[in-house]
């Protein structure tokens, strides 16, 4: 038997964000999304008890997000006579111009992906006895494609310091004009980006088995066993990082050091009466990143996790005459998703609004001009050629190559029973716990003792020092631009950065477990009533997480909390009933062929469901108060204990104490109803039409947000204005089956 399948889909978006006509408009202008799959299978009767199956399929989707319809409206319209646009892109687009106070003008900037995936997946199923085996390969490939040129046609904003009293002292006058400052041609700020595009690829292997033991007539096993290699990314032109060398000594390391050693020696004789000094310098400067393919690195962006194990076992068992008992466990593996980090590969050309600090660089025509506003050209972005020397001097994050993927064991157990007047009860509980779930932990924090100091005597990490990385780093860095530097970047482990996170520690856990209760019944199923049939169902749930620092990374635990998305009470009735009227029903049963076109074969469905709110954030605060909670029971304009009095910001240098979130304190919840009400029109026995109308929110319930838990937002503590919920919506359909 041959079978084959193919979708295809295919949408254009159009949102207009700046309110102007073409060529001003600017938003998700012409937007693109195609989805297409091809599935083709073929199954092969071996013999009487072996069956072949062999399934390959492709699957493509790509997305273009142009955030203009200006592409056609070149910069040489505006008088800018350079060509400056990044490599990246083709056409000399009108840049983009921020008017401080108004909407933007214009927009050039785009993005496209494209994820595809091939897959080959052969199968056989035995029977044997009371046992049915199948076992099978699948092999995989995914190609992810992706490219964002951001401004790559360039960015200009203009403000009102320019067209101000004394613009180059900034002493707060409230004149001066951005509009002004654009008829003059003068920006305050401007930029362009050069980015690379990617494209990484990785293929995934596995193989399977599992054994349907019928054991006897009331009691089955189901028996497996799964192992899959996920291999890592790797990316076709070495784009990207593959992790930080921290056992590495940095090749500025000595020329640092010896700066650094000077530097102490001349403070510490000229400042006698500082009781803290300056700092000592390390032994070494350790430290960068390393990338795919350069230096030995393996050219794949992680380490292959080979322990992708997966057994399974599940049993159902009729122990009782109406009784089954079901229940089951596992181990199951994500699909990872993180691409790694591409540090290196993306680089800003700032323009430069001054050459002297008080007035604009550029003038009507000339260098740095709005005509030529990038004498010198653009920056390219180094990629791989800086070594452990990229972004040096600012702050940095990094994926571990040794990433393990998380997994989760599954588990559950549940009693099905048919009642008397035929209502069909179930109940089970249900859960899950995941390990190796990643997190971000920073490994260049200065000391929980330095912190301690200063949370006695705030002016220990914030003195003004000489900086040793002055001239050493580049000027265009954080830690390079000024000759002098707080004490804060000087207490790092690795102070040649400003800050150095592991964005795949796998250190966290979740945990989720629900008792989950559903009756069943066919009212009644008469050929002149109809049939009828509802459902209720009832879910009691709780999640918890322990997947960050609270203080980060001065705690020496996870917090374990409720998780932010934990719903623990979630109750539904729905139902279908096939109408009573028209053709043999009990109503308007007419005979007559015209009529029972509009009168038979109707259907009505229902749903009402209500869940419990999401749980509300707890403010970082401290509360002098007896309580959080508000005096009265939660109102919208008092959904916690907001009375700013009660209240006070942590000191500076101080832990957080209080949780994330609230554990009695949720998100306001509302019922929701929805309902379909749908015919079907017979044409011959093989065509019929289906006209559906459906209406979502029918009571038209609007469902808030949660509150705002910023202590300095007017509205703290106060639910917002807005709905988070859709309106009541209807809309109507029609399919043409044949």
């Amino acid at each position: 038997r041959m079978y084959a399948l193919v979708t295809f889909q295919h949408g254009h978006e159009y949102r207009n964000h700046s309110g102007f006509p073409d060529p001003a408009a600017q938003g998700d202008i012409f937007s693109q999304r195609t989805d297409q799959n091809y599935i083709a299978d073929w199954t092969h009767v071996i013999s009487p008890s072996a069956v072949l199956d062999v399934r390959g399929s492709f699957g493509r989707f790509t997305s273009i997000f142009p955030t203009t319809d200006a592409f056609n409206f070149t910069a040489d319209k505006l008088g800018i006579t350079q060509v400056f646009h990044a490599p990246t892109v083709t056409q000399n687009t009108v840049p983009v111009f921020n008017v401080d106070g108004y909407t933007q003008l214009f927009g050039n900037s785009f993005s496209w992906n494209s994820y595809n995936q091939w897959d080959f997946a052969p199968s056989v199923t035995l029977t044997h006895g009371r046992h049915t085996l199948h076992f099978g390969i699948e092999i995989a490939y995914v190609a992810s494609a992706s490219a964002g040129p951001g401004a790559a046609n360039g960015t200009f904003t203009f403000g009102q310091n320019w067209t101000q009293q004394l613009s180059d002292k900034n002493q707060g006058f409230s004149d001066g004009s951005g509009v002004a400052s654009l008829l003059l041609g003068v920006p305050r700020a401007g930029d362009v980006d050069y980015n690379a595009s990617y494209y990484r690829t990785r293929p995934y292997y596995a193989a399977y088995i599992q054994d349907d033991w019928k054991v006897s007539n009331t009691l089955t096993l189901n028996l497996g066993l799964r192992y899959d290699v996920q291999i890592p990314w790797l990316e076709r032109y070495n784009r990207a990082n593959r992790g930080f060398a921290t056992d590495q000594v940095n090749p500025l390391s000595n020329q640092i050091i010896a700066n650094w050693q000077q530097i102490k020696t001349q403070y510490d004789a000229s400042h006698p009466n500082d009781p803290y000094g300056y700092p000592a310098p390390p032994k070494a400067i350790y430290g960068g990143y390393v990338f795919p393919g350069v230096n030995g690195q393996p050219s794949r962006l992680y380490n292959t996790d080979w322990t992708n194990v997966q057994p399974r076992v599940g049993f159902a068992w009729r122990f009782m005459d109406k009784t089954v008992i079901r229940g089951g466990g596992g181990i199951y593996y994500q699909s990872p998703t993180q691409n790694d980090t591409t540090t290196g590969f993306n680089q800003q050309t700032p323009y430069i609004t001054s050459l002297n600090g008080m007035t604009p660089s550029g003038g009507i025509s000339g260098p740095y001009s709005l005509q030529e506003p990038y004498p010198n050209g653009l920056i390219p972005y180094p990629g791989s050629s800086l070594g452990l020397l990229t972004n040096i001097g600012n702050g940095l994050s990094y994926d571990d190559p040794n990433y393990r993927i998380p997994r989760t064991y599954q588990y559950s157990i549940g009693f099905e029973r048919e009642l008397p007047w035929g209502v069909v009860a179930e109940a089970s509980f249900a859960g899950n716990y995941l390990v190796h779930d990643t997190l971000a932990f920073q490994l260049d924090q200065y000391s929980n003792s330095d912190r301690l100091i200063a949370q006695q005597n705030s002016v220990y990490l914030n003195r003004a020092l000489p900086n040793p990385f002055y001239g050493i780093l580049p000027i265009a860095s954080g830690s390079g631009s000024g000759t002098t530097i707080p004490a804060a970047e000087l207490a790092r482990p690795d102070p040649v950065f400003r800050g150095v996170t592991n964005n795949l520690e796998p250190w966290g856990h979740y945990r989720s477990d629900a008792l989950q209760v559903k009756l069943e019944k066919r009212a009644f199923a008469s050929k002149g009533a109809g049939v009828m049939t509802f459902v209720l169902s009832y879910t009691f749930s709780k999640a918890y997480e322990a997947n960050h620092l609270l203080n980060n990374p001065w705690d020496n635990h996870l917090i374990y909390e409720i998780d932010y998305q934990d719903v623990p009470q979630n109750l539904a009735f729905s139902g279908v009933w096939d109408l009573p009227i028209g053709k043999g029903k009990k109503f308007l049963g007419s005979s007559n062929t015209v009529a029972g076109y509009f009168t038979s074969n109707w259907r009505f469905d229902y749903i009402l469901t209500y869940q419990s709110g999401f749980p509300t954030g707890w403010p970082d605060l401290n509360n002098s108060c007896s309580t959080w909670d508000a005096a009265g029971g939660s109102t919208p304009a008092h959904w916690f204990n907001n009375n700013k009095s009660c209240y006070s910001t942590r000191a500076p240098y101080t832990l957080r104490t209080v949780p994330d979130r609230f554990p009695n304190i949720r998100n306001p919840a509302q019922n929701a109803l929805n309902i379909a009400l749908e015919k079907t029109i017979p044409i011959t026995e093989r065509y019929h039409i289906l006209i559906r109308g459906e209406a979502f929110n029918v009571t038209n319930t609007p469902i808030y947000g949660g509150p705002s838990t910023s202590f300095s937002d007017t509205r703290f503590g106060m639910l917002p204005l807005g709905q988070e919920n859709f309106p009541r919506v209807i809309q109507f359909g029609a399919k043409f089956v044949f």
